[in-house]
């Protein structure tokens, strides 16, 4: 299978016969030149966004955390970068240093995790 795509920019010749919007016409037309790909090597690219991606590689590697609140902090252990949906329910703000949510995390069970970057 093979798909068009036109060119980005007109030849020469064509920038010469396309001089005003009323002398526009297909032949003239700066998308006349087309190049040829081959669907096949052209290069697809997907995003995926999870929720509390961090979080949610914690739950999957550890199942007895299952219902716990988690968050997973940053490099150096500085700021909350992913909490889970527990931790969410008791407010625990994005972004916040640790050292600020310490006391309150131990005293609501909050599982506390460094970011496993590897994942």
């Amino acid at each position: 299978m093979t798909i068009i795509i036109p060119s980005a920019e007109p030849s020469n010749s064509t920038r010469r016969n396309f001089d005003s919007a009323r002398n526009y016409t297909k032949r003239t037309a700066p998308f006349q030149e087309c190049v040829q790909r081959d669907i096949m090597t052209t290069r697809i690219v997907g995003l995926i966004d999870c929720d509390s991606f961090f979080a949610s590689c914690e739950k999957v590697f550890r199942p007895d955390w299952a219902n716990r609140p988690i968050v997973v902090l940053s490099n150096n252990d500085g700021c909350v970068v992913a909490r889970s949906a527990e931790a969410k329910a008791l407010q625990i703000p994005m972004g916040e240093p640790y050292f600020r949510i310490r006391s309150f995390a131990e005293s609501h069970g909050v599982i506390v995790r460094s970011a496993n970057f590897a994942l």
